[in-house]
């Protein structure tokens, strides 16, 4: 499928590889391009036809008003979707394989295949049973607009995915330790809850240590080739989930195979730029892995590495309990005994103080709501 989309004295091509016999419908079509505008446009013209409800449904989410001609309504699922039916945003790095371990296995996976650098991903993610999408879409400026457009290939392939449920592998990290609003429990972000989806977040109260720990106790053969698949050697992200899986390893009594890093890999951070970067660096501190955290980051403040040193940051390992307030009761089992597998165990009163504590340690460099 090939488009040409048309924005602010720009032009580019973009273009989409997909499973689907015959075409994706057009309905499906306006609400996946929707990711790519986000709210950063006052109007949205499409040159084919959108139902008036899909189009007001994007008006209302991106606050642009949209033009198209009117069509049909949108055209789903002809059955209605079992209730515990889940369709997986599935990379294969280590946080959507952690989400895999913790969903049905009946979980639906589908992948975007981006070419490039990204290649290695599709390496790995192709081993499994996944519906792909393959496109250019991060070879424009298209993907600066919404985070969301990494969903796009569920709601792409809508008319041919029939569940109920929509998951990421959105870790504690991306949350950046912020307080929580418990009116965010269970949000849907509007583009997939216009396509039909409710977001699920397996891993949403895991950290990196914890989804380490998940796939060394579900499926530690394929860690290694997880490492490779996620980032580049010499990458931050290479070096920091190589650094957690070997930490993890040790922890659990575990031996397994990680790729080699260099004695004095390059430090792309400095203190204060990069929160997940940062507070593994502070874990690694806590645990008197000072060479570690040094492999991370540069320019940590002496206060800063004096109290960490002395701190309890365990709850890192450990399941944020009121990330799950609220979880689909017919997932919750899954859930449960994914954690039970991995010897996870929920916050107790001790971490959430802890986690405080964190916070306050971090309060000059990051806003924590």
């Amino acid at each position: 499928m090939d488009l040409v989309v048309t924005y602010t004295g720009n032009s580019e091509k973009l273009w989409f590889e997909h499973p689907i016999d015959g075409n994706i419908d057009q309905n499906n079509l306006a609400i996946a391009l929707s990711t790519l505008a986000g709210t950063k446009f006052d109007e949205i013209v499409f040159d084919f036809p959108v139902d008036p409800l899909v189009a007001k449904g994007i008006e209302d989410w991106t606050k642009s008003e949209v033009i198209a001609e009117v069509a049909q309504p949108a055209g789903g699922p002809e059955e209605p979707p079992e209730s515990e039916s889940v369709v997986l945003n599935f990379s294969g790095g280590f946080d959507s394989l952690a989400a895999k371990c913790l969903l049905p296995e009946s979980v639906s996976l589908v992948s975007l295949d981006f070419g490039g650098r990204f290649s290695r991903e599709k390496k790995f993610f192709s081993q499994f049973d996944t519906l792909t999408v393959k496109t250019n879409l991060v070879e424009t400026n298209l993907r600066s607009h919404s985070w969301s457009f990494m969903g796009i290939g569920p709601l792409l392939l809508r008319q041919a995915i029939n569940s109920h449920y929509f998951a990421f592998g959105g870790i504690l990290e991306a949350t950046g330790f912020r307080r929580l609003d418990p009116k965010a429990l269970g949000f849907t972000f509007p583009p997939f809850r216009l396509a039909g989806f409710q977001s699920v977040s397996p891993v949403q109260g895991i950290t990196e240590f914890g989804t380490a720990r998940i796939l060394m106790s579900h499926c530690p053969d394929l860690v290694e080739k997880s490492l490779r698949s996620l980032a580049s050697p010499g990458e931050e992200k290479f070096i920091r989930k190589t650094l957690i899986t070997r930490v993890v390893a040790e922890m659990m009594g575990m031996t397994v195979d990680t790729p080699k890093l260099p004695r004095h890999p390059k430090v792309h951070y400095e203190f204060g730029r990069n929160f997940a970067v940062d507070i593994t660096a502070l874990y690694f501190l806590s645990l008197g892995l000072g060479g570690y955290a040094d492999m991370l980051v540069t320019g940590i403040p002496a206060a800063v590495r004096n109290q960490a040193m002395t701190s309890d940051f365990r709850f890192m390992e450990k399941a944020h309990d009121k990330y799950y307030e609220g979880y689909p009761a017919g997932l919750r089992g899954c859930l449960d005994n994914g954690l039970q597998r991995s010897s996870m165990r929920w916050y107790d009163e001790r971490d959430h103080r802890n986690l405080e504590a964190l916070r306050d340690l971090l309060n000059p460099f990051y806003d924590f709501g």
